[in-house]
């Protein structure tokens, strides 16, 4: 690239993406500071290709299109006594002579619909909420409700509407006609400009037209990246382009000229469009540049009262206006005289104003050196050369400085944005390699402890308090349920149905005393079929399914996960696997179970009243014995069943809560036996983690001096 006074400034920001690219992965941030970081490179662009707007601004015939040819020193853009420009043109500097037409996309033709219906609906009348309203409708719909509401207010308001008819019209061409353009461009000859620009009746398509850029390859402007626009009079354009145009004066032009004729001196909207913006931004006047066209035409008199009017408006807005940027000129008489000074005026399509030039100075110069003392000599056309340098000095000067200035200030603030975000991985450089080997291992096992701590105290907050204690306490929870119930009942039924009764026979018969030996069945059943054992057995499977498997087991998986951990942390499994929870269970079985030794001696007297009997064999007394058995111990289980829920769910809920406090003391406790596993594993592998470190913390201190260096110089 060629170097320019951008050059310098283009370079910064790619040094500083750069060193931004270098570090990207070191670092962690948000989906805002990315957003800015992108925001930022647009600079590289703007620098690489400057773009100064300077926006004419004027009233129907005001000659803003003549004002750009003189300045340009061509007569390129159509004259306002044949045509009027209704489309924004920008004439740039071009590799060849071309134009191009830019057709509206969606977006433009979403956004002219919208503007249609504020005009419209503001003409009626109507509030916000109509507007809202019919956006929302399709454009049939749309068209048909704005039509009743037409018809209504013209026959029933005496309130004209005609002012938005036009508006109506437009609309309804853009509906019908507006699939046919999506955003084309159309490259033309630059003797087909009037045509797509001007309204005429060739040019059908002019509403779809967002603008026309027109390239030259001599523009006899020496600044880099001037663009001139030829902005239509706000009265009759489309609202997109009304729009267009104060976005423009109020603030993407880096300077305006505001065009008017000595006949309408500031006459127009565009009057009433700066009027607007000075009230709220008063500063947008010192970008202004003020050009009187058509001096040449008004008399002595004529002169006087214009040079009056013009400042009793200026008061009447309280413009800001500086003297020296009033310039009373004539365009069209000092385009005339370059281009026969340049002998260029055949063909140029201004053959024939050249009557104009000779009524005002009495004579067709015949020579370039009488054209150029012409030139030298003619106030209005003085003025008008004035214009054209002051203009051109101010976009050079002034202009250029205060972009020049953003882009340093935005390149200073990036950088020290940048800085802030590496300030915490950078080391000053030192030549003490172990004192670096130390840093490393000294960084990287503060950082991973102190993960390794977060994570464990996460995964015992999370486990523990949030779920099993709150699953625990949860009234949904029913451990010894009517299902755990009954399968217990089941597998009672089925130990008793299997029991041999010859054995049993045998036990009655011992001795003289059958009632006495009935009395101590109980007992003898009890050591056949232990009760107590399947009731401990069917609560710590319980217990084993809905709390070990389900949540201690994943605990200790989970912090077994965590590497780095000493045997201590580690070799937790008697604490959160079955053996030290299903001890505790079987302590609260005895509790349960407290009453069932009562249970079994008051069960043995009842069996020796109910089942002894001299009418009755041995196997009848036995099948009464066994029955009532099974009875009462189903009774006796069921009766337990809402204890058993509460009891042991309380007893479940305490385990847990020590167990929370002793793993969180275990693992502070425990911090420096952390740290020294981490520091052995570390320094182990020192030479391949130095290796990647080293490079990371070069790239780190390399960028981070880039950061420094481009800072101090975009201070200068």
């Amino acid at each position: 690239m060629e170097r320019t006074e951008y050059t310098e400034y283009v370079e910064h920001f790619e040094q500083v993406f750069q060193a931004y690219q270098n570090v990207e992965q070191y670092l962690e941030l948000s989906d805002n500071f990315k957003s800015y970081l992108s925001d930022k490179q647009t600079w590289i662009d703007r620098l690489k290709s400057p773009v100064f707007p300077v926006a004419f601004i004027g009233s129907f015939s005001a000659g803003k299109s003549m004002v750009i040819n003189a300045i340009l020193g061509r007569n390129i853009l159509p004259e306002a006594a044949k045509s009027f420009t209704v489309i924004p043109t920008h004439v740039k500097k071009g590799n060849r002579d071309y134009a191009v037409i830019h057709y509206l996309g969606e977006t433009e033709k979403r956004e002219l619909r919208n503007l249609y219906i504020l005009e419209i609906a503001s003409a009626l009348g109507k509030g916000e909420q109509y507007i809202l309203d019919l956006v929302k409708l399709n454009d049939q719909d749309l068209l048909s409700r704005l039509q009743q509401n037409i018809t209504e207010v013209v026959q029933f308001s005496s309130t004209p509407f005609f002012s938005q008819s036009k508006f109506f019209d437009e609309l309804k061409m853009l509906i019908a006609r507006g699939a046919d353009f999506n955003g084309q461009k159309k490259e033309i000859n630059l003797s087909e400009i009037a045509t797509y620009v001007t309204e005429n009746n060739e040019n059908k398509d002019v509403l779809f037209i967002d603008k026309v850029e027109v390239f030259l390859t001599e523009n006899n402007i020496p600044e880099q990246g001037v663009v001139l626009l030829d902005l239509p009079s706000l009265e009759g354009v489309n609202p997109r382009h009304k729009e267009i145009i104060k976005l423009y004066v109020a603030k993407e032009a880096k300077a305006f000229v505001v065009t008017t004729v000595v006949l309408k001196l500031l006459e127009g909207e565009e009057i009433e469009l700066l009027d607007e913006i000075h009230q709220q931004r008063p500063e947008v006047l010192q970008r202004a540049f003020w050009v009187i066209n058509q001096w040449d035409t008004a008399g002595k008199q004529l002169r006087k009262e214009s040079n009056t009017l013009f400042d009793t408006k200026v008061r009447e807005h309280q413009f800001n206006v500086k003297r020296e940027r009033v310039f009373k000129v004539t365009a069209l008489l000092y385009l005339l005289l370059k281009l026969i000074e340049e002998n260029q005026l055949k063909g140029s399509g201004l053959e024939k104003s050249i009557d104009v030039l000779e009524k005002f100075v009495g004579e067709v110069p015949r020579s370039r050196e009488k054209a150029r003392d012409l030139i030298n000599s003619i106030p209005e056309i003085q003025d008008f050369v004035q214009m054209k340098e002051a203009l051109l000095a101010y976009l050079s000067n002034t202009t250029k400085k205060a972009f020049l200035e953003d882009a340093k200030k935005a390149c200073r603030e990036l950088s020290t944005r940048l800085l802030d975000k590496l300030k915490p991985l950078y080391r000053e450089p030192t030549e003490d390699e172990e004192s670096f080997k130390d840093f490393i291992i000294r960084r990287e096992t503060d950082k991973r402890t102190a993960k390794i701590l977060s994570d464990l105290e996460d995964i015992v907050n999370q486990k523990i308090r949030e779920g099993i204690i709150r699953t625990v306490t949860s009234q949904n929870l029913v451990l010894w349920t009517e299902d755990k119930q009954q399968g217990f009942e089941a597998e009672l039924t089925e130990a008793v149905k299997i029991l041999n009764r010859q054995e049993l026979k045998d036990e009655l018969v011992k001795g003289p005393d059958i009632i006495r030996n009935l009395s101590r069945l109980p007992q003898k059943l009890e050591d056949k079929l232990p009760i107590s054992k399947m009731f401990r057995e069917h609560l710590q499977s319980l217990v084993q399914e809905n709390i070990v498997e389900t949540f201690s087991l994943k605990l200790l998986d989970d912090l077994k996960d965590s590497s780095s951990l000493p045997d201590e942390v580690l070799d937790l499994n008697d604490k959160l696997g079955d053996r030290d929870l299903l001890a505790r269970i079987k302590g609260h079985c005895d509790v349960l179970l407290f009453n069932y030794g009562d249970t079994i001696e008051s069960l043995g007297v009842e069996m020796a009243q109910h089942s002894f009997s001299e009418n009755k064999t041995l196997d009848e007394m036995i099948e009464l014995a066994l029955n009532l058995y099974e009875n009462k111990m189903i009774d006796f289980i069921r009766g337990q069943q809402a204890t058993i829920n509460e009891y042991i769910k309380r007893g479940i809920k305490n385990y847990f809560e020590e167990l929370d406090k002793t793993l969180l003391q275990l693992f502070r406790e425990k911090r420096f036996e952390i740290n020294e596993e981490i520091r052995r594993r570390v320094t182990s592998n020192i030479e391949d983690e130095l290796g990647f470190e080293l490079k990371k913390q070069n790239v780190i201190n390399n960028a981070y001096q880039t950061l420094i260096d481009v800072k101090i110089s975009s201070q200068s």
